[in-house]
């Protein structure tokens, strides 16, 4: 039976402290986290604990109502760590996440430089410059290059790294939503050194339920095995519940291929879940989210079975508004794995405030 150590320090608390900073002009704001993390595998020994202090800084300068020049910056520095985990698995102290200039209004949205992606396949911060195009009716159209990707999030930050390969990755991404209550996507990446990607998404959702299918194929440059997805899942809303259900499968021989280098956007789960993308991963999946109020409760369930392995994780979150400014968001995550590395409990703490 596997242990909890909860209670032993299986915790951790993010600590958020927003500034809106209007003494140079009104376009200036200033984020400052701080933050500490603890992290607990199965058993004493294993403990992988570790606190950061962590720092966000952002700018955003307007030169008129569609041109402006956005910066973003992060700190996480080490307060505390466990028989020097921290410091042999995080490289990186600081990253430089936004640092792009956009141009936009009603025709086109263009952004050049380091900047957040956040598509149905492509997530994370990448060097890149995509455009949006608006003139078909009812049609956005997105193109684009990225040269590098880091992988960061609340925990760590990122190298960027060229994970397409020496010459980059091209984007094509269009969604079409011009019948009532439903979107179709069509998605293609390029990557001439390793690997080209396409993904069909088809979504049918109504005030009272919705119905999504997905499927992705990798064609690999350097193996003659490629990779695939599908993805379906349901949904049905009862008042201010909402509950999901969904099933993924990966090719028996080549799982997702490359998909996995695109970022986290096809994992469900919000802290373990990469499970999904090996070779002939099962992974079947319920959620459920409760809004009271202005509490937000929101749990999730799944199982992925691959490789002769198999996996199973539970995460729990609410959010809650204390105040206007002032927000808690804890979260929970219990992972069963055969793989050691993939079994933990973990507890997290976010509190926010704004001014």
């Amino acid at each position: 039976m596997k242990k909890k150590y909860i209670s032993a320090g299986v915790a951790s608390l993010i600590i958020g402290l927003s500034l809106n900073a209007q003494t140079i002009n009104e376009n200036m704001s200033a984020d400052v986290e701080l933050g500490f993390l603890n992290k607990q595998y199965d058993s004493p020994s294993d403990d992988k604990n570790f606190s950061t202090g962590i720092v966000n800084l952002t700018l955003e300068n307007k030169f008129n109502d569609e041109l402006k020049v956005n910066l973003g910056f992060r700190t996480n520095q080490k307060l505390y760590q466990t028989d020097n985990y921290y410091d042999d698995t995080h490289k990186e102290t600081s990253i430089l996440y936004d640092g792009n200039i956009t141009y936009e209004n009603d025709l086109v949205n263009v952004i050049v430089g380091r900047q957040w992606i956040d598509m149905e396949w492509l997530g994370y911060i990448h060097e890149a410059a995509l455009a949006t195009l608006k003139t078909i009716p009812d049609t956005l159209v997105t193109v684009g290059y990225t040269s590098r990707i880091s992988f960061t999030d609340e925990d760590e930050i990122g190298t960027f790294n060229k994970d397409f390969g020496d010459a980059g990755a091209y984007i094509f991404n269009t969604n079409y939503q011009g019948i009532k209550d439903t979107s179709t996507e069509l998605f293609y990446l390029d990557a001439p050194d390793l690997f080209n990607a396409y993904g069909l998404k088809l979504d049918y959702t109504n005030s009272i339920f919705g119905l999504t299918g997905r499927y992705a194929q990798t064609n690999e440059q350097n193996s003659n095995v490629d990779g695939d997805v599908y993805h379906f899942e349901g949904r049905y809303t009862i008042s201010d519940l909402n509950l999901k259900a969904g099933y993924l499968v990966t090719d028996k021989d080549g799982g997702a291929g490359s998909l996995r280098k695109l970022g986290g956007n096809l994992v469900p789960f919000f802290e373990e879940g990469y499970q999904i993308y090996e070779v002939d991963a099962k992974t079947a999946y319920f959620g459920a989210d409760y809004t009271f109020n202005d509490l937000e409760l929101i749990a999730l369930y799944g199982q992925t079975d691959y490789r002769n392995n198999h996996a199973d994780e539970l995460n729990l979150k609410f959010n809650y508004p204390i105040t206007s400014k002032l927000t808690l968001s804890p979260v929970y995550a219990n992972i069963n794995s055969n793989e050691s590395s993939y079994d933990y409990d973990i507890f997290k703490t976010y509190i926010t405030y704004k001014f």
